[in-house]
């Protein structure tokens, strides 16, 4: 069974639940991201570049905290002008 574009299906693989969202992307988009990633499918190289991106942020947010962090690092400024 083939969801349509933006639905969520749930399938099991080896015994494993997963969940699977069918996207449409632009032809020449998906050949590129494959010729970028040196894939074979559409499938395995949005696969790659998403698991790529989501790794490099959480990289980013392990270095330097989240934005709910901000607080911590963000100096008081006084309410008045001095000098």
């Amino acid at each position: 069974m083939r969801a349509a574009p933006g639905m969520l299906l749930l399938c099991t693989r080896g015994g494993v639940t997963m969940a699977q969202v069918t996207v449409s992307l632009d032809a020449n988009l998906a050949i590129d991201a494959m010729m970028l990633s040196g894939t074979r499918s559409p499938q395995d190289a949005v696969e790659l570049i998403l698991r790529d991106y989501l790794e490099r942020g959480r990289r980013t947010e392990t270095r330097t905290g989240d934005a709910a962090d901000g607080h911590r690092v963000a100096q008081d400024r006084p309410t008045t002008q001095e000098g």
